[in-house]
């Protein structure tokens, strides 16, 4: 991935679901790209579909209450 960055590949995309590229590697929790993930947030904030950072946010408050 820092090849594809070094070569210039855009980072403000979105895919069909509106979902930008900080999400995606947030939902398929991918915690090797996370520096991908900051970069994107810092350089394009409001990016991506604002739900679904609330949906997310609001799947792991829930998962914190689960006993289980």
């Amino acid at each position: 991935m820092k090849a594809f960055l070094a070569a210039g590949a855009r980072i403000d995309v979105e895919d069909e679901s509106e979902l930008s590229l900080a999400q995606t590697v947030r939902r398929y929790k991918r915690a090797d790209l996370s520096f991908l993930r900051d970069r994107v947030r810092e350089e394009h904030p409001g990016i991506g579909a604002d739900w679904w950072d609330e949906w997310m946010d609001q799947q792991a408050a829930d998962d914190e209450d689960t006993p289980w």
